[in-house]
């Protein structure tokens, strides 16, 4: 039985973003549209994007994870570590996105094991361990940002293909690939059955 759209909230989601557009195109017409702001947009938003595709993930299955932020400033901090520490090359490019993922699946398993091998609420959970990893940050850190960058790494911020950021491309290809996995695949509908009951 299908839903009224009356009761759809997908519907009223769309029609809240077309409003927004709307009223930005009427206040700002020749800022909004402009190129530079789509370019500006297209290079902001992916890592917004794939971190709010990963706390959908974790939504689906009925839980919350508040570290999600922390997380990718903790795994971002281990890459600019190994980025700058070794001469750039292949070599180094690889083992900094291995330092990088490795450092997310470390932290992953960690709130894993506290929520479910522990029983640890996942709110208090996930909130320990953004205090945690935000404590770390600010040691090694001292509060400053990372500086002095090699040319590849700032290359693959600033890159684009037919016109737009790299960035934007990797947020699509996740996107399209978690879609695939939910729509397309029994661990995808396993996630939906878990995130259900």
């Amino acid at each position: 039985m299908k839903k009224s759209w009356r009761n759809n909230v997908e519907f009223y989601l769309i029609g809240l973003l077309l409003l927004t557009v709307i009223a930005f195109s009427i206040a700002m017409p020749n800022i909004f549209w402009s190129v530079s702001n789509f370019q500006s947009i297209a290079s902001q938003m992916p890592v917004l994007g794939i971190l709010a595709l990963a706390m959908a993930m974790t939504m689906l299955c009925g839980g919350i994870n508040l570290s999600i932020i922390a997380t990718a400033n903790a795994c971002s901090l281990v890459m600019a570590w190994v980025a700058t520490s070794y001469p750039p090359g292949g070599a180094t490019a690889l083992a900094t996105l291995l330092a990088g993922g490795g450092a997310a699946m470390i932290i992953g398993l960690c709130n894993g094991i506290l929520i479910a091998g522990i029983r640890v609420s996942p709110i208090l959970a996930t909130l320990g361990m953004m205090t945690l990893l935000k404590g770390i940050n600010i040691l090694i850190t001292g509060g400053s940002a990372i500086a002095n960058y090699p040319q590849w790494v700032l290359w693959l911020n600033h890159a684009q293909w037919f016109g737009i950021p790299l960035p934007m491309w990797l947020f699509a290809v996740v996107a399209f690939g978690l879609w695939v996995l939910l729509e397309k695949s029994p661990l995808g509908r396993a996630i939906m059955l878990i995130g259900s009951n």
